[in-house]
C-alpha cells in the first residue's frame, strides 16, 4: 500500500532470514522474468545494520539490488504516525513516539496499542491494512530515517 501511494506498483515478494545468497539466485529469477528492479528491504532486528550490510556486500548483490534496512523492523514506520493509529482503531489517546526507529520490538509496542482497542496487532490484517492507508507518509518520513531512504529507492523506479 505503502508503495502504491508513492507511485510505485511493485510484485512484492517475501523473504526470511539474512540467506544473500537465497537472495542472489531469487534475484536472477525476478531479473529472467522482466523485472527491471529488485529493491532489498530488511527488517534488521537484534542484528546491527553494518553487519546486514557487511552480508550483503559479501553476496556481491549491490550491482544488481537495493538495499534498505529498517532499524528494527517495518513497524517502526506504523508508529511514526499516532493519529494514523487513533483513527484507525477508534481510540482516544495514542502517546506520540518521536522516534520509532529506537524501538527494539515495535511490532510488540504496536500490538499493546492494538490491545487497548480491543485488537491484536498481526502483520496482515484489515486493521493493518487501514493502518497503511491512513498513515501520513510526510510524518513517517520525518521520523524514520529508513523511510526516507526507501522513498528516494522507489523514486529511481518512477523516473
Amino acid at each position: 500500500e505503502i508503495c502504491r501511494r508513492l507511485g510505485v506498483n511493485p510484485e512484492i515478494r517475501l523473504m526470511n532470514g539474512n540467506n544473500f545468497q537465497k537472495s542472489k539466485s531469487f534475484t536472477s529469477l525476478l531479473k529472467k522474468e522482466g523485472c527491471k528492479k529488485v529493491i532489498l528491504l530488511k527488517d534488521c532486528h537484534e542484528s546491527s545494520p553494518s553487519e546486514i550490510e557487511g552480508k550483503f556486500r559479501e553476496s556481491g548483490l549491490q550491482k544488481e539490488v537495493e538495499l534498505c534496512i529498517v532499524k528494527n523492523a517495518i513497524e517502526a514506520w506504523l508508529l511514526a504516525d499516532s493519529l494514523a493509529i487513533k483513527d484507525c482503531l477508534r481510540i482516544k489517546k495514542v502517546k506520540e513516539i518521536h522516534q520509532p526507529e529506537i524501538i527494539p520490538k515495535p511490532d510488540e509496542c504496536l500490538d499493546k496499542i492494538f490491545q487497548k482497542a480491543g485488537k491484536r496487532y498481526l502483520k496482515v490484517s484489515k486493521y493493518t491494512e487501514e493502518l497503511t492507508k491512513r498513515l501520513n507518509l510526510e510524518e513517517v518520513r520525518k521520523k524514520c530515517p529508513s523511510f526516507r531512504r526507501f522513498k528516494k529507492i522507489l523514486q529511481t523506479c518512477i523516473k
